[in-house]
C-alpha cells in the first residue's frame, strides 16, 4: 500500500499498552523486539481510527489503556508512514530493536513530543 496521506488521515494514533506509559511516553515508541511469538518489528505499528470501545481495541491489543494521537503531517515531516491495511500504518526509518540505544531513545523521545492528545480507553 502507499505512503500514508496527511489529507486522509489526520492523525495517527498509538495504542497505549502499558499504563506507565502515561508517565514515560517515550516507552510507547520504541519497536518490540523479537519473540517466539511475534517476528522483530519492521517499523512502528499505528492506528488509523480511534473508534475503539470498552470490548474492542481497534489495535487488537490483549490490554490497552487507550491512544496517544500524533499529527499526521508532523510524523511524516521526519519518517516514512506506510499504510499496510485499511486501519493499520507503519512508521519506518526508526531506530529498531537492537539498534544504537542512544539513536532509540532519541527518536521515541521526538515522537513522544509529537502527543497532540490522549484518548482514553472508553469505560463502557
Amino acid at each position: 500500500m502507499p505512503d500514508i496521506s496527511p489529507t486522509d488521515h489526520r492523525f495517527l494514533y498509538r495504542a497505549i499498552k502499558y499504563g506507565r506509559w502515561f508517565k514515560q511516553r517515550s516507552l510507547a515508541f520504541r519497536c518490540r523486539a523479537a519473540t517466539k511469538n511475534h517476528p522483530k518489528e519492521p517499523g512502528l505499528s499505528v492506528i488509523l481510527t480511534n473508534d475503539c470501545t470498552h470490548k474492542i481495541c481497534r489495535a487488537n491489543q490483549n490490554s490497552c489503556f487507550g491512544e496517544f494521537a500524533l499529527e499526521t503531517l508532523a510524523v511524516t515531516a521526519r519518517w516514512p508512514v506506510k499504510k499496510t491495511s485499511p486501519n493499520h500504518a507503519r512508521i519506518t526509518g526508526v531506530p529498531l530493536h537492537g539498534e544504537d540505544p542512544v539513536e532509540i531513545e532519541d527518536a521515541a523521545t521526538d515522537l513522544a513530543a509529537l502527543i497532540k492528545f490522549v484518548h482514553g480507553r472508553p469505560s463502557e
